[in-house]
């Protein structure tokens, strides 16, 4: 069976180095991590493009990170930045069941997506050079077991 290895990564660039780290990980599992700027445009705008990286993916990472502030009424927080909103949508109506959340402890996620099981993670310094992702990745293999992509043998 040739499974699909290509998983699509959301996330904010602000946080690039918490990606960074995502991205090797997913690597050394024989797995390959895709973002949409780094794929050719094929003179697409930029949300037919996201799309058409999207479907060429088995599934998804979702990297919230604290990127907007928020504010309704008396009450502020920091979300996810607006790509990782959009690219929600769209990966929950391609990948249905085969999204991996993964959410800054700062982060507060919007309600389109804030009933999600998600795995914990912390940036401990101002432009995530270091970061506690050990949640995260157990988080990470385990979701990619069910899913099928990653085989362990035992």
């Amino acid at each position: 069976m040739n499974v699909n290895k290509k998983v699509f990564i959301s996330f904010c660039d602000k946080y690039y180095k918490v990606y960074n780290k995502i991205e090797s990980f997913l690597l050394e599992l024989g797995l390959r991590p895709i973002i949409a700027k780094n794929e050719p445009n094929l003179g697409n705008g930029l949300d037919r493009k996201i799309e058409r990286v999207m479907k060429k993916c088995y599934s998804a990472v979702i990297i919230c990170t604290p990127d907007v502030y928020r504010t309704e009424g008396q009450k502020s927080r920091l979300e996810p930045a607006g790509n990782v909103s959009h690219e929600v949508g769209l990966a929950q109506t391609l990948y249905k069941n085969k999204i991996i959340y993964l959410k800054e402890k700062n982060c507060t996620l919007p309600t389109n997506f804030a009933p999600k099981v998600y795995y914990h993670f912390e940036i401990l310094d101002e432009d995530g050079e270091r970061v506690l992702l050990d949640e995260a990745l157990i988080g990470i293999i385990k979701e990619l077991k069910a899913f099928g992509i990653l085989k362990v043998k035992g």
